[in-house]
C-alpha cells in the first residue's frame, strides 16, 4: 500500500506543478495589476502555491493540493504504523477543525488569542479546505479498504451514512458549529 501511495504522491505532485505552470499568465497578470511589488507578489506567489492551491482563475487547483497533502499525511502515518482507522479518526478531526476555523473566518472573529489564531490561519492557508480534503480521501480509503463493496448491505449502509453525514457538513457546517459556539462561546 505505502508502495502505491508513493506513486500517486508523485503523480499528483507532478499534475499540481503542471496545471501551476499552465495558470501562471493568469497570475503574473493578476500581480502585476496589484500594484504591490514583485517581492511581495512572488511571496503571495509561493503561499497561494504551497499553502491555498489558487491563484487568479486557477481555484481548481485546490483540489490537487489537497489531495497531495493528504496523501502525504496518510503516507506519513502508515510509515509509523497507524491503522487505518486511526488516521481516519485524524481525517475527521482535521475535517471539524477545519468547520470550526472556517466558522471563524465567515464571523470575522478578531477577539483576543482565538482572533490571531484565525488572523494567523487565514493569512496563511486562506481558508480550511485544504484539509477538508483529507477527510474524503480517507472515506475512500475505508470503503476501499475494508471490502465494503458498495452492492453489498454492509457497503451500502456505510456509504449511504458516510455520504449523508459528507453532505450536511458540506451543506450546512454552520447549524453545527454555531450550536458548538452556543454551548461554548469564544469570547
Amino acid at each position: 500500500m505505502l508502495k502505491r501511495i508513493k506513486i500517486y504522491i508523485k503523480r499528483i505532485g507532478i499534475l499540481y506543478i503542471i496545471w501551476t505552470i499552465i495558470y501562471i499568465p493568469f497570475a503574473v497578470y493578476d500581480y502585476q495589476n496589484n500594484d504591490l511589488g514583485f517581492i511581495y507578489d512572488l511571496v503571495l506567489f509561493i503561499r497561494g502555491m504551497v499553502f491555498i492551491g489558487d491563484h487568479f482563475y486557477s481555484w481548481p487547483l485546490w483540489y490537487l493540493l489537497s489531495l497531495f497533502y493528504s496523501l502525504l499525511i496518510i503516507y506519513y502515518l502508515l510509515l509509523k504504523s497507524k491503522s487505518i482507522i486511526y488516521i481516519f479518526i485524524c481525517s475527521m478531526i482535521f475535517f471539524i477543525l477545519s468547520l470550526i476555523l472556517n466558522q471563524f473566518l465567515d464571523v470575522n472573529y478578531q477577539n483576543g488569542f482565538l482572533g490571531k489564531i484565525t488572523y494567523l490561519f487565514s493569512y496563511t492557508f486562506g481558508s480550511g479546505r485544504l484539509f477538508i480534503g483529507f477527510s474524503y480521501v480517507m472515506i475512500g480509503v475505508i470503503l476501499a479498504n475494508y471490502n465494503t463493496e458498495v452492492y453489498s448491505n454492509k457497503g451500502k449502509l456505510l456509504f449511504f451514512i458516510i455520504l449523508v453525514i459528507a453532505i450536511y457538513f458540506q451543506i450546512y457546517p454552520t447549524i453545527f458549529i454555531s450550536k458548538l459556539f452556543y454551548l461554548f462561546p469564544f469570547h
